[in-house]
């Protein structure tokens, strides 16, 4: 931090009745230079203490203007050989510049003071910065968990720590201290933003290399905790793979299995849980992967914990944004109504937590329970198909049994098959260029046509006579090559409505 002119004053010992000074509570003292004339302007140096040598004119007009460079370069002070008037030491005492008076003869000695004063000093805050330094560090080995270190580091340098993440509070700045943010740069971390505030009388320098080693520390801090959750969940997600795609689990699977202590040879039901908007949630800026793991974590836990007070034994197997939950079935078949309302206390016990990480929500699809690995595969194929099918009829937020889905599941396997939506992109082509060119809607009009089942009802829909659905009608059969009153064409037109990409979106919203 530097010495202030009082303690370089008191520092010359035995001379320092030949100093007195004035203004001694300006900056602190970083270095002291010796300045040879007023002719030429001294360069900005920051806390520098200037001397003027015996012989330069202290009566010289020059003087004035030298005090007025150095309070704006925001210099320590400037000491003289003599005596100055007073109007330039009020001069000074405006800028906050200190005046110091130095006999002639002891400049000399007095300079030579300085310059190991000043050096001790640095040499002092070098010390105490080292040492702040490995107090961080220690604290960084003694801390179990990262809120424990940024409170052990904001204890160390005097001040506070803390991560400024969207969804938990941020005390503010300390009025008494001096707020610095840094972002955390790199590993699971990236992207979140540091603050900490630090002493206002610390030294610029050190105040940025403390801000450095923490930003550091508190990276490999969050990288420290995301290790387990992180492995943990690929664990989890690597036995959905094996338990989902192949057609009998492996030994890697099977050890898995029982490492989990799930037992394949049971019946067990599924429900897959989706996050709802999670793509764009996961895109914005403050989600940073630590806080995704976070996430992650406290929803299979939440799940888990949830489950367990209706169910004896539950397993959640995360993978990508979606949360397969696995509930072993004793006895006969679950009625499907009370599985329904257990998952539906799951899902609103879960939304406050979801809601402090900005996301919306969460849906649901449930299957049947069947017994062993297959059974376990077809029960997840179920609970997908309702998962799926619930969001599109009953949108986002949705828990649907597979049960629930009554005449609509027979559709599932032909709206969702890539198949089926490149045939209806093809066949429905036309309308879609006849639209592009004439802006006449004839998709829409063949949706709400097909939905309406009457020509009345789907002009009223439209908003438009019932001549000009008549047109449109007619222009659609030309353009698609079908007679719309043929029953079997209208039912192909149904489907393939169903399955166009765009149509099905627009659709749904």
């Amino acid at each position: 931090m530097g010495p202030s002119i009082a303690e370089l004053v008191a520092a010359v010992g035995d001379r320092a009745t030949q100093v007195t000074a004035t203004g001694t509570e300006g900056p602190p003292v970083q270095e002291v230079h010796m300045l040879f004339s007023l002719q030429a302007p001294p360069p900005p140096v920051p806390g520098a203490l200037w001397v003027l040598p015996p012989l330069v004119d202290l009566s010289s007009p020059r003087l004035d203007t030298l005090i007025l460079e150095l309070g704006r370069n925001g210099a320590a002070g400037l000491a003289v050989a003599g005596t100055v008037s007073e109007s330039t030491r009020l001069l000074a005492a405006r800028f906050g510049l200190a005046l110091v008076a130095v006999a002639p003869e002891a400049v000399d000695a007095v300079v030579r003071a300085w310059y190991r004063a000043v050096d001790e000093s640095a040499v002092a805050d070098l010390h105490r910065l080292s040492d702040l330094r490995s107090a961080l560090f220690d604290a960084w080995l003694s801390s179990p968990d990262l809120e424990t270190y940024l409170d052990a580091a904001g204890r160390v340098v005097g001040g506070r720590v803390g991560l400024s993440l969207p969804g938990e509070p941020d005390p503010g700045p300390d009025p008494h201290r001096a707020r610095h943010t840094a972002g955390i740069p790199w590993g699971k971390g990236k992207g979140a933003s540091l603050w900490i505030d630090l002493p206002k009388a610390m030294e610029p320098e050190a105040a940025r290399a403390l801000v450095r080693d923490i930003s550091s520390l508190v990276a490999m801090r969050i990288d420290r905790e995301a290790a387990p959750i992180e492995s943990e969940i690929r664990l989890r997600g690597e036995l959905l793979l094996e338990l989902l795609v192949r057609d009998s689990p492996g030994g890697s699977a099977i050890r898995a299995a029982q490492r989990f202590g799930l037992d394949l040879g049971r019946r067990h039901l599924v429900a897959l849980w989706d996050l709802d908007d999670f793509t764009s949630v996961a895109r914005s800026p403050e989600m940073t992967e630590a806080r995704i793991l976070r996430l992650k974590q406290e929803v299979v836990e939440r799940l888990e914990r949830g489950a367990r007070q209706h169910h004896r034994k539950v397993w959640v197997l995360p993978h990508s944004d979606e949360f397969v939950l696995i509930v072993e079935s004793e006895g006969r078949e679950p009625d499907s109504a009370a599985v329904r309302r257990t998952m539906q206390a799951l899902q609103a016990d879960l939304v406050a937590t979801l809601a402090r990480y900005g996301v919306p929500g969460i849906s649901a699809g449930v299957g049947f329970a069947y017994p062993g690995s297959g059974g376990l595969r077809k029960s997840f194929e179920e609970a997908r198909e309702a998962l799926l099918v619930g969001q599109a009829q009953f949108g986002q937020g949705s828990v649907t049994h597979f049960r629930d889905l009554g005449i609509h599941r027979f559709l599932y396997g032909w709206v969702e098959s890539p198949r089926s939506r490149h045939l209806a992109a093809d066949f429905l082509r036309p309308l879609v260029a006849e639209d592009a060119r004439s802006k006449a809607d004839l998709m829409r009009t063949l949706r709400v046509y097909l939905e309406a089942r009457g020509k009345s009802a789907a002009a009223q829909a439209l908003g438009i006579h019932r001549n000009s659905l008549e047109y449109r009608l007619s222009r659609i059969e030309q353009l698609l090559g079908v007679d719309l009153g043929d029953p079997n064409a209208l039912l192909v037109l149904q489907l393939l409505v169903r399955a166009m990409p765009d149509v099905r979106a627009a659709h749904e919203n």
